[in-house]
């Protein structure tokens, strides 16, 4: 069983549209999504759209939870605030109301799905040490997380408790029994290392199994260019092809 796995969409249609025709060339089972649909970009009703489709199984995210109830959105900083105003604005009402239904974790076969953490959807994973305080009490093999807009790998000895970043943000990393993982596949959307290309992972089951990490060009210039036209923030475009 191969299963693609995304995260952090953000409204970018460009760059979704790339990422999931890589995924037709990867003979993949099924696709799920670890939330943060909407924000930031211009396109969030064709992105909601292609995934009501397509998507297996797939989660909300903090940007998910705030466009449905704007109490939420108050720690967020401006810029992004503006982003889900508008969105709120022009979201149909068959895609609001897909939002709705999404839930804060999901699992499916070896496989639990969150978007920050198991303990808490808001929590940034940036270390072994916050990845265990998930993997110690996952009840599946492979932890799906987002919401750092980072691809990661982190392994982790139930016997021992500990935890390794495996260093990767692109290739492939064969897993070895007795062990759990948490992955993050990075951002679909705006990601934040320092690349800007769109990020996508798959998970093969088969044998020891192992997970892909993939980075993808997409059409930039057109989601910044639709992020100006509709009058968002220029940071909102600027900011894409930094990769942060």
């Amino acid at each position: 069983m191969r299963t693609a796995i995304i995260s952090d969409i953000h409204s970018n249609v460009a760059a979704l549209q790339s990422v999931l025709a890589k995924i037709d060339t990867l003979d993949c089972d099924r696709v799920i999504c670890a939330g943060d649909l909407v924000g930031y970009a211009a396109h969030p009703n064709e992105v909601l759209d292609m995934l009501r489709e397509l998507l297996t199984i797939g989660i909300r995210g903090n940007h998910d939870i705030a466009l449905l109830d704007p109490i939420e959105s108050e720690t967020f900083n401006e810029f992004a605030r503006e982003a889900l105003f508008w969105t709120r604005s022009v979201l149909t009402k068959e895609n609001s109301n897909y939002i709705r239904t999404l839930r804060d974790q999901e699992q499916i076969d070896d496989i639990i799905i969150a978007h920050g953490s198991l303990l808490d959807p808001d929590e940034y994973i940036y270390s072994p040490f916050q990845a265990a305080r998930s993997l110690e009490i996952a009840p599946c093999r492979i932890t799906v997380v987002g919401h750092t807009h980072y691809p990661e790998v982190y392994r982790f000895e139930p016997d021992t408790g500990l935890c390794r970043d495996i260093l990767v943000s692109e290739g492939e990393v064969d897993l070895e029994e007795g062990y759990r993982y948490l992955l993050n596949a990075g951002s679909v959307g705006q990601p934040r290392d320092g690349d800007w290309r769109a990020g996508l992972a798959i998970y093969d089951n088969e044998g020891s199994g192992k997970i892909e990490l993939h980075r993808l060009d997409y059409d930039v210039h057109m989601t910044m260019d639709r992020i100006i036209e509709v009058g968002l923030p220029s940071m909102l475009s600027e900011r894409l092809l930094e990769g942060r």
